[in-house]
């Protein structure tokens, strides 16, 4: 298995990206996962086949895989957009704002305002809780706070 670490910026976790050439998908991307100390939701796995001939009608195919960490906003953001999309919620963008340990999610436009926010603003209050839970699991140690904008 040969394995090629690309480090963009060192100081930043998120900019890490690993490509590994190896048959065994599972069990190196697992392998290399541990390594970066990092969930499965925090990487997007990329695998491309190259098939090599080698004899007439012979080939060997080589299986690429290319694993790199998400930031921080790409996976707030999508978490957001799952819970918008479960609550049938339509909405025309998230915007992401990070001031000195609080991180603003701005939903711009959504459709059934009172739906998101709920009685006494309770339904919000829980997403910005469980945001809140999800990124602490993931090493983003802010506080999440969403916003409405028209």
């Amino acid at each position: 298995m040969k394995k090629r670490a690309i480090q963009t910026n060192p100081n930043k976790v998120q900019d890490r990206t690993v490509i590994l050439d190896d048959n065994n998908i599972e069990e190196a991307v697992e392998k290399v996962l541990k390594e970066l100390k990092i969930k499965r939701s925090r990487a997007d796995v990329t695998v491309t086949e190259h098939p090599i001939r080698r004899f007439l009608f012979f080939k060997k195919i080589n299986k690429h895989i290319e694993i790199k960490q998400k930031g921080e906003k790409e996976f707030l953001i999508g978490a957001l957009e799952k819970f918008l999309n479960a609550l049938d919620i339509k909405y025309k963008a998230i915007e992401y704002d990070r001031k000195k340990g609080v991180i603003l999610l701005s939903v711009i436009s959504p459709v059934p305002k009172s739906k998101l926010i709920g009685k006494q603003g309770r339904a919000i209050n829980a997403i910005e809780y469980l945001l809140n839970k999800i990124a602490l699991s993931n090493n983003i140690r802010v506080k999440i706070i969403i916003s409405l904008k028209a």
